[in-house]
């Protein structure tokens, strides 16, 4: 029985090695996994750095409202506050956005039976 105070991960470290050993035995399998590596790394830093930019633009609008008379404190927490909120809300935003996407491309054999289906009828 183990007593560590954090959940077994060794099915990681199996499926990992399954992985690596599969792709090892074809190179093809490898590169795709290569592949898609690479394009889920762009994807994340294309996302953090819009996010970033987002940031900055959220937190300079406690500076721009207080110019146009509105009377929001110009604190550093305040303008944190605002970056986080801003940058957040973009994260969140991607996400869904993706999801949509992705359960699109899932949902397309679906659409297909059922547009048959009424065609049929």
């Amino acid at each position: 029985m183990d007593l560590l105070p954090f959940p077994d991960i060794s099915f990681i470290k199996t499926t990992g090695s399954f992985i690596i050993d599969i792709a090892q035995n074809n190179p093809p399998l490898l590169f795709l996994f290569f592949f898609l590596f690479v394009m889920i790394a762009y994807k994340t830093f294309q996302i953090f750095f819009k996010a970033f930019i987002i940031g900055v633009i959220s937190a300079a609008f406690p500076i721009i409202a207080n110019l146009l008379g509105f009377s929001i404190p110009l604190t550093i927490e305040s303008l944190i506050s605002f970056g986080m909120l801003g940058a957040l809300s973009y994260i969140v935003y991607s996400l869904l956005t993706s999801g949509g996407k992705v359960a699109k491309i899932i949902s397309f054999p679906f659409r297909l039976i059922f547009r048959k289906r009424k065609s049929k009828q």
